[in-house]
């Protein structure tokens, strides 16, 4: 296969070949060639291997091996217990003055919340005397007027004020839980 046209530059109106990696063209030939599961044999392979067949990975390759952990003698854990280093088991100074802290905040939150609380029953009960005495006030206008109404449709009629005072007991609003 003449995989020649993917090596030419951008000035003849091909692609020009990655910076830093094997080109597309060297790509396709290590593919093309069964390598495998082994790795491009190019100066940069370690950062694209390859199967037979797929397109190079750009997911790095992971070493358990290059993994080290210090060993801590037991001098030294004993000496951290004591003095009670974090993940030791004892506490040590900023374990303590953490647990503290957290302790205020908690204790803050729950003054803050209570405190919200009180002034939330506050504001209900005003919104509360506010809306019963709008309601009182409407209520007394409206059976004002219909008292008015009532007693010019009486004169007009030539009805009795009786007549009059018996349609608005009638029909004059009231309260019924007070």
């Amino acid at each position: 296969m003449n995989l020649d046209f993917l090596t030419q530059s951008s000035n003849t109106g091909g692609p020009a070949p990655m910076v830093g990696g094997p080109t597309l063209a060297q790509q396709m030939a290590a593919m093309g060639q069964g390598l495998g599961a082994g790795n491009l044999s190019t100066a940069s392979s370690a950062a694209y291997p390859v199967t037979a067949g797929a397109m190079p990975s750009m997911v790095p390759s992971f070493d358990p091996q290059a993994i080290s952990v210090p060993m801590v003698s037991s001098d030294s854990m004993q000496t951290a217990m004591q003095q009670g280093g974090p993940g030791t088991g004892g506490m040590g100074f900023t374990d303590k003055a953490s647990l503290i802290l957290g302790g205020l905040n908690t204790l803050s939150n729950l003054w803050g919340g209570f405190e919200t609380r009180n002034l939330a029953k506050k504001q209900f009960a005003f919104t509360k005397d506010f809306a019963e005495t709008n309601l009182a006030n409407s209520m007394k206008e409206y059976n004002t007027r219909l008292a008015d109404r009532a007693r010019a449709r009486a004169h007009t009629e030539g009805k009795t004020q009786a007549s009059a005072d018996a349609y608005v007991s009638e029909n004059k609003l009231s309260r019924s839980g007070s």
